[in-house]
């Protein structure tokens, strides 16, 4: 409801306000930085500017505010009519947070100027570097993905791991929470559980 009452404040500030926004295009005109960019084969400058600054803060507020409700509105909109079980819930939330975040990632890289030619060298040395010294943080990111997916053990399920028993809570990219008959939180690594 607070997002829906936002939403609808900004655009009536936009509406109120759209004839005064000419006077703000002088921040088009402040060069934060420039880049080389190919355009049908031609090299040209391309200027980064406080606008596109001002749209990269926009889009990483609207991501944020979008991961942090996407859960709500989902049970509002989809879980509510559906009989879908707790664990087919936080497995799809779960999956469309980190696709959220992706998008918005690349929505600011994009907006700053960062394009996929300038940073697949760096993504495969990031690759290498994580095939080779982060080998078990990487191992525990596909576990949490493979967790999410095959749901060998969901949210909810009562499990013992290492004579330790307990209810899952949470099954996070890299760690799985399990609360013990104690009420204590453990978190342990995906790829140990699976």
């Amino acid at each position: 409801m607070n997002v829906l009452i936002s939403t609808l404040l900004l655009l009536s500030f936009w509406l109120i306000w759209q004839n005064m926004l000419p006077a703000f295009s002088f921040i088009d005109n402040i060069v934060l930085w420039q880049h080389l960019v190919i355009i049908n084969g031609q090299e040209a400058i391309e200027a980064v500017t406080l606008t596109n600054l001002f749209f990269a803060g926009l889009y990483i507020f609207l991501v944020s505010i979008a991961v942090i409700n996407f859960p709500g509105v989902m049970e509002v909109l989809i879980f509510r009519n559906l009989e879908v079980e707790a664990g087919s819930r936080y497995a799809i939330n779960q999956l469309a947070k980190y696709i959220l975040i992706t998008l918005g990632f690349i929505s600011v890289a994009n907006e700053l100027g960062g394009r996929w030619e300038q940073v697949q060298w760096l993504v495969a040395a990031l690759t290498v570097g994580l095939g080779f010294g982060l080998q078990e943080i990487f191992a525990n990111m596909v576990s949490g993905i493979i967790l999410l997916f095959e749901r060998p053990i969901r949210v909810g399920d009562t499990v013992t791991v290492d004579n330790i028993s307990g209810r899952v809570m949470r099954i996070q990219m890299r760690a799985t929470t399990i609360m013990d008959w104690d009420h204590k939180e453990l978190k342990f690594p995906n790829n140990y559980l699976w």
